[in-house]
């Protein structure tokens, strides 16, 4: 019998690339601890760009995106279903966060969903053998 440690040749690489990147020092292994300096500048500057989106006017698909915590492609389907307006000037989108704005002004309530139990489906979900033989001689 034959076993593997990874379960395809890419998953091999990748932890190849990792153990080689780990020993050279460009990436540090995940037990090892983080330098929590290092951490907060970067949530600084996650802050600060947020906040000079706010100040912008106008906003490209991806900025739009990163303001709203969503991917770009998601912006993009908001513009084809027409729930967000653009201009297109020369290739480039322009999004004004008025329009951003106007999307929560007229939202509908937020309607919270009954939760869904995958999987689990009650006695009755299924015929009986006896209703099975009836609708095979109805039909």
């Amino acid at each position: 019998m034959v076993t593997a440690r990874f379960c395809s040749s890419k998953c091999c690489n990748q932890a190849y690339r990792y153990k080689r990147n780990v020993q050279s020092g460009k990436c540090t292994p995940p037990d090892s601890t983080i330098d929590l300096s290092t951490f907060s500048r970067r949530v600084d500057e996650k802050k600060h760009f947020n906040d000079t989106l706010k100040d912008k006017q106008f906003l490209s698909p991806a900025e739009a995106a990163r303001l709203l915590s969503v991917c770009r492609s998601t912006i993009y389907i908001y513009l084809g279903l027409q729930g967000l307006q653009a201009k297109q000037f020369r290739g480039k989108t322009i999004i004004r966060m008025r329009d951003i704005e106007k999307l929560f002004d007229d939202a509908p309530s937020y309607k919270k969903l009954g939760s869904i139990q995958k999987g689990k489906k009650t006695h009755n979900d299924y015929y009986s053998l006896k209703e099975t033989k009836a609708n095979l001689e109805d039909w």
